[in-house]
């Protein structure tokens, strides 16, 4: 997932590609980018080398595929996730273009849809105050 903008590439931050690596030996491990290994990004080849900065992202949260889009996600609701609300669950869901899996137990899917985000920012609290 790229990290940084590039303009001059036409990768932006939150871009997600496929980073295919030459290996030299069934034992390399190191996973810099080397001559002749490239990234795809929708179909585009991009030299590894020249990538800006970017993370492996094997698995994503719902914040970080915010502006992404995916044939197939797999969202994981773990006891605890009710706690994002409804809003996070509806974001990811909205990622998905042909197919969606929720695993979770019934019961956190039902809290999360009741649950509604707050924002603890404390933006609010200045504003009601009078401070800036």
């Amino acid at each position: 997932m790229i990290a940084a903008n590039d303009y001059r590439m036409n990768l932006f931050n939150g871009d997600v590609g496929i980073l295919i690596k030459k290996l030299t030996s069934s034992y390399d491990t190191d996973l810099s980018p080397k001559e002749g290994d490239y990234a795809l990004f929708a179909g585009r080849q991009v030299p590894a080398v020249l990538l800006p900065r970017y993370e492996y992202a094997y698995c994503l949260s719902v914040h970080k595929s915010q502006g992404s889009e995916f044939d197939h996600v797999l969202l994981l609701m773990c006891e605890g996730a009710e706690r994002f609300g409804r809003e996070v669950l509806y974001t990811a869901v909205t990622r998905a273009r042909k197919q969606l899996e929720i695993w979770g137990e019934t019961e956190v899917i039902k809290k999360t849809i009741k649950q509604h985000s707050q924002r603890h920012s404390g933006i609010m609290q200045r504003l009601e105050h009078g401070s800036t």
